[in-house]
């Protein structure tokens, strides 16, 4: 018997934008992962934004990730976010 998948929508829109962060991290030209968050957000830009600006404010000091936490800061509302990706990255 198959497990039943018990997830919102709004939380499986929050992992498929982290995933995308993801497998993009370490690219130079973000200009791809953009056009995919962009993609998959649809009109939840407020998910987005979430998404992009605690990813960016996690990974902030990782001068490996650079380009691609420029790019989610450009997302707008992303700013917002930033101090929560902060306090997690200090556990």
């Amino acid at each position: 018997m198959m497990a039943r998948d018990h997830l919102d929508d709004d939380t499986r829109l929050e992992i498929a934008l982290s995933a995308a962060i993801s497998r993009h991290q370490y690219h130079q030209d973000p200009t791809a992962l953009i056009a995919e968050l962009r993609a998959i957000s649809v009109s939840r830009i407020d998910l987005l934004a979430e998404a992009a600006g605690t990813w960016a404010g996690y990974h902030e000091a990782d001068p490996f990730v650079q380009p691609v936490v420029r790019a989610l800061l450009e997302v707008p509302g992303a700013y917002r976010w930033v101090q929560a990706g902060r306090e997690r990255n200090r556990g």
